[in-house]
């Protein structure tokens, strides 16, 4: 009696085996493949660069993403935005010598326009010998930031001017840091960064405590 069912059982034993060697068929690889069956699947595609993403690499040469990383310095680009910065330094301090009734903004701005024309002077006479072209105007942001305080007086303007000098300061620095180290920027102007920097980092402190003397 037992005899009649193995015909059964080795039918069942064939069709439950069959998935088992289609789906290991299926993930060989064939003939000139040089995927693994482990991998063939699962690689994940490559990064690609795309807007607002810059190349960098590493210490160790590796290459990273940055998003919205900022170009490296030139010495024609940190000539123009150092000559930017002189120019805001003083215009901002005249106005604020003359809109401001705060003795210590005043004796601030008077610093600022006394210490930001010497560097101008002399990053003037270092752009004539690298031919680089200074500007002659301040930019948008500059001159956005100098028509809002030129409407702006007493405890109003003082607020505001130490809030842009706090800011502009620590912009200032940053760019003469990196100015300071970069190849790209040549060696006298590099000089130039980096014994400026000592008094604008002076400045910052000085930007810094004002800034929050007057309560913005």
């Amino acid at each position: 009696m037992s005899t009649k069912y193995y015909p059964l059982l080795a039918i069942s034993t064939l069709a439950f085996c069959l998935p088992l060697a289609t789906d290991t068929m299926a993930q060989t690889p064939g003939p000139g493949s040089t995927r693994s069956p482990a991998t063939a699947t699962d690689t994940a595609p490559m990064e690609k660069s795309g807007p607002g993403m810059t190349d960098h690499r590493d210490k160790s040469g590796a290459l990273s993403k940055d998003k919205g990383a900022t170009m490296p310095v030139t010495s024609q680009s940190f000539v123009t935005q150092a000559a930017t910065t002189d120019m805001a330094e003083i215009e901002l301090g005249q106005l604020a010598m003359k809109n401001s009734q705060d003795a210590a903004v005043k004796k601030f701005a008077e610093q600022m326009v006394k210490d930001h024309t010497a560097t101008s002077a002399k990053l003037k006479t270092i752009a004539a010998k690298d031919n680089l072209t200074l500007p002659t105007a301040l930019d948008s942001e500059h001159a956005a930031v100098k028509s809002k305080l030129s409407g702006l007086k007493g405890k109003d303007f003082d607020q505001a001017y130490g809030m842009e000098m706090a800011k502009g300061h620590e912009k200032a620095v940053a760019l003469f840091e990196s100015a300071s180290q970069n190849t790209a920027v040549t060696g006298e102007l590099k000089q130039f960064a980096a014994s400026t920097l000592p008094k604008l980092r002076e400045h910052k402190e000085m930007a810094h405590d004002l800034h929050s003397k007057e309560g913005a």
